[in-house]
């Protein structure tokens, strides 16, 4: 999980994760730089590859494979009203 943080990660791939939100990868109020990444068969109750509360900055080159949740089987994401 990332809270407040800006990681970067490059050619990785998130396999086969859980959790209760975000199975692959969850970030609150943060700003990830995803290059070349991957998210395959993670699962969670919302965002069963990545779930993004107030995240502000774009995904590049990111693939979704197979991911499963309740809402958002692949991203789920919170933005302000």
């Amino acid at each position: 999980m990332a809270f407040l943080s800006s990681p970067a990660f490059s050619d990785v791939v998130f396999f086969c994760n859980a959790a209760d939100f975000g199975g692959g990868m969850s970030l609150d109020l943060a700003s990830p730089e995803l290059n070349r990444v991957t998210f395959v068969g993670n699962s969670a109750s919302r965002g069963g590859g990545i779930q993004s509360y107030l995240g502000t900055r774009p995904f590049q080159a990111v693939t979704f494979r197979r991911n499963h949740a309740g809402q958002g089987p692949n991203l789920f994401v919170i933005r302000r009203p």
